[in-house]
């Protein structure tokens, strides 16, 4: 604060004495007017002791000259009493009532509208005016006591660091004991503070989010598409015979693949993924059965069979995932149902069609659920 009294100070004389120097003179001038001034500033300060059993001061400035609030020092008190200091140009009219004492300041006529002698004196006693409110009033107080001056007492407590009594937060952060009111927009504007900077790191995280679902999206094509890769290459390196087993096995992957889905443990491009490999593969077996046996002539019917589980692994798929966003919130109730209503009769054209090439290929000898040929 001195420093920036110190700039105030030099600028006010370097206007005034400027008019007749340099402005090097001048500066320099103005630090020394403004040191002299200092010095002896807290030394002409008249002191006054309050009653030792003050618990409660209020301090109300009755002077009013446009200029803001008055600018009050606190101190901590060597002993247990208040100690107020003021300057020649303040009286300090102090009333007590059982533990509360209220300080009323009024300050006296400044040298404002007095016409301005251009001299070393009369620029000190200038001087002093214009800081008289920035270093005239200083309080000391004790632990033990509260500040109970308000916004509208026309006063600003400055309390220095270390310095406690019993409210020294509140006075520390505000200049004054805050209302309720003050205390609750001063919250309000706190929480929205925070509430805009839990919303930018919410917005982060979503982004940071969105990047790594991305990525792991990357990861899963990659894993899926060296997926395809060996299954093709297994596919086209396959043994001469190929056994029940290693269909039923497949399909029984299919189920698990299914549920995993189903429970949110998969993505939906995964799933959908893993179905068309193991429905290639499991194909590819079935079609070998019958080239190996001999029975080219039910390929058509195989691969019609095959093509409409497939499709109808597909509906279910899109069920399932509809399923997914009805649980997530994504979508409504109702728009989840006409979901079903669309596939529902879809699937049930389907199942029947796939029934019906079951028992064709059964009359042939080829029974579809336990992959195995008869010879007619």
């Amino acid at each position: 604060m001195k420093k920036s009294l110190i700039a105030a100070a030099s600028c006010f004389v370097v206007g005034v004495v400027g008019l007749t120097c340099t402005l090097p003179m001048a500066a320099q001038e103005g630090v020394s007017l403004y040191n002299d001034v200092v010095s002896n500033l807290e030394e002409n300060l008249q002191k006054q002791d309050l009653p030792q059993e003050i618990t409660s001061l209020r301090v109300i400035h009755l002077t009013d000259y446009g200029y803001g609030k008055r600018f009050i020092e606190v101190r901590q008190s060597p002993d247990a009493q208040i100690h107020l200091y003021t300057a020649d140009g303040d009286t300090a009219q102090v009333t007590t009532e059982g533990q509360s004492a209220v300080i009323r300041l009024q300050e006296q006529e400044t040298l404002e509208g007095q016409q301005l002698h251009f001299s070393r004196e009369g620029l000190l006693n200038l001087l002093r005016e214009e800081m008289r409110s920035h270093h005239t009033i200083i309080i000391e107080v004790p632990k033990t006591v509260s500040i109970t001056s308000g916004s509208q007492d026309g006063v600003y407590f400055d309390v220095g660091g270390g310095v406690e009594f019993v409210n020294f937060a509140q006075i520390r952060e505000y200049g004054y004991l805050p209302t309720e009111e003050e205390t609750l927009k001063n919250q309000y504007e706190e929480q929205q503070v925070q509430l805009e900077m839990l919303q930018q790191e919410l917005q982060q995280s979503q982004m940071e989010n969105e990047l790594l679902k991305e990525q792991l999206m990357q990861q899963e094509y990659a894993a899926d598409d060296e997926q395809q890769t060996t299954a093709e290459e297994s596919i086209a390196t396959e043994g001469i015979s190929v056994a029940p087993s290693d269909i039923l096995q497949l399909e029984r992957q299919m189920e698990k693949d299914r549920e995993t889905f189903q429970k949110y443990a998969m993505s939906k491009e995964s799933y959908l993924t893993a179905l068309w490999d193991n429905s290639q593969k499991i194909t590819a077996y079935r079609e070998k059965q019958l080239l190996d046996a001999g029975r080219d002539d039910l390929l058509p019917l195989m691969e019609e069979l095959e093509a409409n589980l497939y499709q109808y692994n597909e509906v279910d798929a899109e069920l399932l995932s509809s399923q997914h966003d009805f649980q997530d919130g994504t979508i409504t109730q109702q728009q989840y149902n006409s979901v079903v209503q669309a596939y529902e009769q879809l699937l049930k054209e389907l199942d029947e069609e796939i029934d019906q090439l079951k028992a064709k290929l059964a009359e042939e000898g080829y029974y579809w659920e336990g992959a195995v040929l008869l010879n007619n």
